[in-house]
């Protein structure tokens, strides 16, 4: 199994760099060819979603979709895909970030709650509170 940096996925959504994409893909395609897994850590998807959100512009529903279809996608594997998967849900129905709810999900399947923030909107979410 590899592991993939956030740019490394950026450069597989946005073309911003033709070069840059087109190596990552073909990485990324030699990989699923040799049966090989490529790896997400929780932070990479919390980074992805920052990039593209703040540096790219895409909207909730554009960084949503791309999430998912990064857990649906061979090879890529993400770390905690449940804790994942319930963020990218109550991302859909909340004014807080991706990232936010990333943080509570994990936070969550570790038995950490609740999650103390000074974010308004993420403290506004059950299961989070103000310190």
């Amino acid at each position: 199994m590899i592991g993939v940096d956030t740019n490394v996925l950026v450069r597989l959504v946005v073309t911003d760099d033709v070069a840059q994409q087109a190596a990552a893909r073909a990485r990324i395609a030699g990989a699923a060819a040799a049966g090989e897994g490529v790896f997400v850590t929780v932070v990479v998807v919390a980074e992805l979603t920052w990039v593209l959100e703040s540096v790219y512009g895409y909207g909730r529903e554009a960084v949503a979709g791309v999430v998912e279809a990064l857990l649906e996608t061979a090879p890529f594997q993400v770390e905690d895909r449940e804790a994942v998967l319930e963020a990218v849900a109550a991302f859909r129905g909340s004014q807080a970030g991706l990232s936010d709810h990333l943080v509570l999900s994990v936070s969550r399947a570790n038995g950490a709650l609740p999650v103390l923030t000074f974010d308004r909107k993420l403290a506004s979410v059950p299961g989070c509170g103000a310190p």
